[in-house]
């Protein structure tokens, strides 16, 4: 979770946005993003080569990863469904399961479980 109290952000956020401005003099690309993360992560954990740390360091990534899609990638998706219309079979499948889910919503609330 990237949502870290305003003391802890004062300590960081300088020297982020020293990277970000870096990372756009250089037209920031994939790249070089990828070589500044791997670089944080090396530092943070450069003496604790163990399973456990790869793990810690992977679900940190996973969820990094999952909050961006969950914040940029699906409303920009939505945004493209709306523009260039949806793939017919996810509709139909999307359209199944909503119906069935209103259908359990109805059964609940009438009691008819």
């Amino acid at each position: 979770m990237p949502y870290i109290s305003e003391d802890r952000r004062r300590v960081l956020d300088p020297h982020i946005e020293g990277l970000q401005k870096a990372l756009h003099e250089l037209n920031g690309s994939e790249g070089d993003l990828n070589y500044t993360i791997s670089r944080l992560i090396g530092a943070a954990f450069l003496n604790e080569t163990r399973y456990h740390t790869i793990a810690r360091v992977t679900g940190v990534l996973a969820n990094v990863k999952d909050e961006f899609y969950r914040r940029l990638g699906i409303p920009y998706e939505n945004q493209a469904i709306e523009t260039n219309g949806d793939v017919p079979e996810f509709a139909r499948i999307e359209a199944l399961v909503n119906a069935k889910r209103r259908e359990t919503v109805a059964e609940v609330v009438t009691g008819q479980e």
